[in-house]
């Protein structure tokens, strides 16, 4: 939406104003902002980011959960 000039009309004669446009813009994140905020919102949370942990140290060998028989066998 282009800026146009609007006239008022002070003493009988014209005078060009700038106003801005009447845009609401609601949005909570940028393009730029949206994962970092997104990852600290989750894990600002001590348990979220526990299993997170948890989760990632499963891909360690020596760490890892379960598969007891197969070590036995």
């Amino acid at each position: 939406m282009p800026e146009e000039d609007r006239l008022i009309y002070l003493n009988g004669e014209p005078t060009a104003r700038k106003y801005t446009p009447n845009l609401v813009r609601n949005q909570k994140y940028s393009i730029f902002s949206f994962i970092p905020l997104v990852l600290y919102n989750q894990f600002r949370y001590f348990f979220n980011l526990f299993y997170l942990l948890i989760a990632l140290s499963q891909f360690v060998p020596p760490l890892k959960v379960g598969n007891l028989l197969n070590k036995f066998s």
